[in-house]
């Protein structure tokens, strides 16, 4: 069981190190470089975070998956007292497709606002928590690729595109 541990703790340590890498070697890209319908797939997402319902730290955050179809399916996360209650944007938003459905995805966006001494953080990126991504995971397969996963702050100048593959190098598969 140690040795378990120890390889999941450096794949972890391994995973922030590339992170850094990434950032250090300007891994992000702009809105004008990205194509059209992810510039849609993200204005989506932000349009959704007005939807967010988070009443105790007032961080809201919205997602917008782009199915295999074409259709663009938003939502936003809903928060309750009882955090093990709540629900990310990014799950709300395949939840939502799914029963549309839609089970084949080609990329989600997540972009959020959070405040901070009630001043809104507008370079905060938000990634997807670990219970997202496994999520988002989950439908690699009925999708038949690795899902594209967008991540942007409020202004969209810092924009991250990273392979789901990627933000979850050991997947429960």
């Amino acid at each position: 069981m140690d040795g378990l541990f120890i390889i999941f703790s450096r794949q972890i340590i391994l995973g922030f190190v590339r992170d850094l890498q990434i950032r250090r070697q300007g891994g992000f890209t702009s809105f004008s470089a990205l194509p059209d319908r992810y510039k849609e797939l993200l204005l989506s997402a932000k349009e959704a975070i007005e939807n967010g319902y988070n009443p105790y730290t007032k961080t809201k955050v919205g997602a917008a998956i782009l199915a295999a179809n074409g259709k663009v399916v938003s939502a936003a996360n809903v928060t309750n007292k009882a955090k093990w209650n709540s629900i990310c944007a990014e799950r709300a938003a395949i939840v939502k497709a799914n029963s549309e459905g839609m089970r084949r995805f080609i990329a989600i966006a997540v972009i959020g606002r959070k405040k901070h001494d009630g001043q809104t953080q507008k370079r905060y990126i938000f990634t997807p928590c670990g219970p997202c991504r496994q999520f988002i995971y989950e439908f690699t397969k009925p999708s038949r690729r690795d899902i594209d996963v967008i991540m942007s702050d409020m202004r969209m100048n810092n924009i991250l595109v990273m392979k789901i593959s990627e933000l979850l190098p050991m997947a429960y598969d």
